[in-house]
């Protein structure tokens, strides 16, 4: 299976776990965006990586740093919060890529969207 297949894979189960749930990890922050007016947090997601976040999304895509993090965040740390600070802190520079792309998503596209709200600590 092509990487980045795996990874939009990884991005959905990720989708699934993180919205379905209503996992609430913070605070949103302000307004609103064009993806903040889908029905879903996975709609918003989507729309946020095809368009306003593509730049951080292609960043990450092509980090295999980033794709690391990612992929042991979303795949293997499924929602454990421990596992996760631990896949950041052993691949620090594909964490910080990682972490531009998901302020984009959640702190600046999808912050306001009922099932998106909280998902990210935002400042």
């Amino acid at each position: 299976m092509d990487m980045r297949w795996c990874l939009l894979l990884a991005a959905f189960v990720s989708i699934c776990l993180a919205c379905g749930e209503g996992l609430n990890r913070g605070s949103g922050g302000g307004g609103g965006s064009v993806c903040d007016g889908k029905s879903t947090c996975a709609e918003c997601r989507e729309c946020a990586t095809s368009n306003p976040c593509r730049d951080e999304t292609d960043n990450c895509q092509n980090s295999g740093d980033c794709q690391g993090v990612q992929q042991c965040i979303e795949i293997v740390c499924a929602g454990d919060v421990q596992c996760e600070n631990e896949c950041r802190t052993n691949n620090p520079s594909g964490a910080a890529i990682y972490n531009v792309l998901l302020e984009c998503i959640y702190c600046q596209q999808c912050n306001t969207q009922q099932t998106c709200a909280g998902f990210r600590e935002c400042t």
